[in-house]
This record gives C-alpha cells, sequence and structure tokens, in this order.
C-alpha cells in the first residue's frame, strides 16, 4: 500500500502490529514513547493515516495497519480506533481542533455527505431524513451551491448543517495557500448570501491536509476541521448493501460518519442505515451537536487526533 510504513505482522521501531505480548495496561509514559515514534515514521512517509496506536480491552498495545485503499495524503495521525485506549488522562488528550470522532457517553453518532448538493440525490436523501426525523451536517461543494440554490435552503430550513467543502474540490496539498484561501472564502460567501448561514466546520477534499492548510483554515477562518471514522467507501461504488453494511458495522458513540449524497447506492442505503442503527439504540446528531456532547471523564474512549 503505498505511503504506509509497514506491512500487516511486521514491526515499527519496536512495536508490532499484531498485539504485543505484555497484558498490563499500558501507561502513559508508553504512549508518549508510541506517538514520538509514529511522529518520526511519519516524517519519513507520506503520512501515516493507514495507522492507528490503539490498545486492546485487555491492555495490550500495538499499532494497526488499516486496510485503506485510497492513501491519505495530510500529515496527522488517527488514533480514535475502537478497541479503545482508556488510559489517557483528560491533560494530556490533544486540542487540535481537528475531529475525527468525539468522546462520549451517549450513544449519539453523526451522519456527514460529502461533494453536494446533487440535483436529485440530495432531495430524495432529504425527504428520507425528513421522514426519518434525523438531522445531518452536509459539506457542500461551492461551485455547487450555484448550480443549486434551491437545495441548499432546502437543507438550511429543514435544520440540517452545512460545512465548507471547497470551491470546485481540488486537493488542498496540490494548490498553494491563496488558492485555497479563495476556495473557502469563496464558498463561505455564496453560503452566507444564499442563506444568510456562516459555516464553521470544514472538510478538505479528499481529507487532505497538513499544518499548512490547518493555519489557513483554523488559525485564519475559524473553522474546525472535520474528519471521520467511519468511511463505507462508497466512492467505489460497492453498491447499497455494503455501503450500508460497512456504516452499521462501523459505528461507535460518538463516530462522525462519512457518506456522499452524489451517489445513488449510498442514498438507497440511508434508511436501513437509520433503522438499523436506531434498533442498537443510536440517535442521530449534526457535528456541531456531536462536538457539544464531547466529554473527557474517567474511561472515555480513544485520543480524539494526534497532529503532527
Amino acid at each position: 500500500m503505498q505511503g504506509c510504513a509497514t506491512n500487516q505482522g511486521e514491526k515499527i521501531d519496536g512495536y508490532s502490529t499484531k498485539k504485543a505480548s505484555q497484558t498490563k495496561r499500558t501507561t502513559t509514559t508508553e504512549i508518549d514513547r508510541a506517538l514520538k515514534q509514529l511522529r518520526r515514521i511519519a516524517s519519513t512517509t507520506n503520512g501515516l493515516a493507514s495507522h492507528k496506536f490503539i490498545e486492546s480491552l485487555d491492555g495490550q498495545m500495538f499499532i494497526e495497519q488499516l486496510p485503506v485503499e485510497q492513501p491519505f495524503q495530510g500529515s496527522y495521525i488517527s488514533a480514535s480506533a475502537t478497541p479503545v485506549i482508556q488510559s489517557v488522562p483528560p491533560e494530556m488528550l490533544p486540542k487540535s481542533g481537528v475531529y475525527e470522532r468525539v468522546f462520549t457517553n451517549k450513544k449519539l453518532v453523526a451522519l456527514t455527505f460529502d461533494d453536494g448538493p446533487h440535483v436529485t440525490n440530495t432531495p430524495r436523501l432529504l425527504n428520507i431524513l425528513k421522514r426519518k426525523g434525523v438531522k445531518a451536517t452536509f459539506f457542500i461543494v461551492g461551485q455547487r451551491v450555484s448550480y443549486y440554490p434551491k437545495i441548499i435552503n432546502r437543507i438550511v430550513n429543514e435544520d440540517h448543517e452545512l460545512g465548507n467543502h471547497s470551491w470546485e474540490h481540488k486537493n488542498f496539498l496540490s494548490i498553494d495557500s491563496n488558492a485555497v484561501r479563495r476556495s473557502l472564502n469563496k464558498t463561505h460567501k455564496l453560503v452566507l448570501k444564499t442563506t444568510g448561514k456562516k459555516m464553521k466546520l470544514v472538510r478538505p477534499p479528499y481529507g487532505a491536509f497538513n499544518n499548512r492548510i490547518r493555519r489557513i483554515a483554523q488559525n485564519e477562518l475559524g473553522y474546525k476541521i472535520i474528519m471521520w471514522d467511519v468511511d463505507p467507501l462508497d466512492w467505489k461504488k460497492p453498491g447499497t448493501i455494503k455501503v450500508r453494511n460497512r456504516i452499521v458495522n462501523g459505528a461507535h458513540s460518538g463516530s462522525i460518519i462519512l457518506a456522499h449524497d452524489i451517489h445513488t447506492s449510498t442514498v438507497n442505503a440511508i434508511p436501513t442505515v437509520i433503522d438499523r442503527l436506531k434498533a442498537k439504540g443510536y440517535q442521530f446528531v449534526t457535528v456541531s451537536r456531536l462536538l457539544r456532547e464531547s466529554q473527557f471523564s474517567s474511561g472515555d474512549s480513544t485520543i480524539q487526533v494526534v497532529s503532527l
């Protein structure tokens, strides 16, 4: 897999991608040491989004290589998988403004939809969400807002949330800083003019970002960067059943679910996704509502995001 530091079963600076032999609870010192190892690896690879540093419920520490088929091109280490790390005190949790999952003891999840609006799929999706009583977050492409302003207004009028997904979906790592600013600002201004709403969330196209993009999006423009921890890979069009199963099986409390309302098979999967997750006791909320529910009490699960 391009951009990965190891193959399954090999070791990364002494930390095996398979379970380690120790059974004691991993200490915060060990966690710090492992994260430093990962940072060194990241400096020689094309990012580490395909690896997660996790601790199993019996205290075994290992680095998991994920089956990512489209390698991440940014510069952050994801660490929000399940099984979870339970031994990290609140003061150690990074507050980076980048979120792929939220710490919460409540059974809440956020459905997010990228790349729209779509002329037929998005209205059909809105009908489904309205019928099911579900609120979602739409990361919209500015150019498409200019094509379908009525759909954007419907999203807002039905109390869903909007997030910035750039003007024309160019990879931010492939364009200069001024082009990134123009893309985000142009989209923001058009949405504000069209709906009267200011967007506070951003999802970089392809999930690709680094420190340069973070400085622009967070420090200059005031956005929170929203990633995801459940990805059905619906962009590969695997079919409705696979999309449905990947979301339902992957969701956990605090999950941010990635999907694309430009794909018919994805929209087809959503009614059953909602029904099955509701049957498991989950409630659907917008990303901003999910962030407000974040808790950092003893026993909370996972490191959220570790930024380089």
